[in-house]
């Protein structure tokens, strides 16, 4: 969804349609895309999910909003600030930035990214996001995003490297490898070989 390729993402959601997860990832989708309205009528015909907020997210998009709504949705605050997993802390509180504010939001996009979650192209792009960009704190989590990944790329080169060992300047091997022998067996199966019983 960082892309805002929604058809794309939709098609990814058809994969598991009807679950818990592909139900609650449309309405995202929706929130994502500006069609607030439709968001809410699918909002209406799901059951409470309490890993997505279900019943948040409708008091949040809803005008005027509902009773309790306000309590709802600072309970609602306190569980995504407590999310363990950066990923989810991250993509389900971007959706509650409009109603909970840009304090939130910056501690729930800054608690995602410490978390290892860099989530760089999501912060520009995400519709959810567009108050929060233009806030006072935006450019230095912007930043702090832009180092975490730089030390993802950077920790995938090195693990990769120490995998594919580079060519020296000579264009030899900087080490050998040798390839283990189970792995190189002739009588394993390829990829894609068709198995006799």
């Amino acid at each position: 969804m960082a892309t805002r390729n929604f058809d794309r993402a939709r098609e990814y959601l058809s994969l598991d349609a009807g679950s818990e997860w592909s139900n609650n990832v449309a309405v995202a989708i929706l929130v994502r895309e500006g069609k607030k309205q439709e968001a809410l009528a699918a909002l209406k015909l799901l059951p409470d999910s309490p890993f997505f907020h279900t019943r948040a997210v409708e008091a949040c998009y809803s005008f005027p909003r509902p009773p309790g709504a306000q309590e709802l949705l600072e309970k609602t605050g306190a569980a995504i600030e407590a999310f363990h997993d950066p990923e989810p802390q991250f993509g389900i509180g971007s959706l509650f930035s409009s109603c909970l504010g840009n304090a939130f939001t910056g501690r729930v996009v800054k608690s995602a990214i410490q978390g290892g979650f860099c989530g760089y192209d999501y912060i520009q792009s995400d519709s959810a996001l567009a108050e929060f960009r233009k806030s006072p704190e935006y450019a230095d989590i912007l930043a702090e995003a832009k180092q975490c990944k730089a030390r993802f790329l950077a920790g995938r080169e090195n693990a990769s490297s120490s995998i594919h060992p580079a060519a020296s300047a000579d264009g030899t091997a900087a080490h050998n490898v040798e390839p283990h022998e189970d792995l190189a067996e002739e009588s394993a199966p390829q990829v894609g070989q068709i198995v006799e019983p």
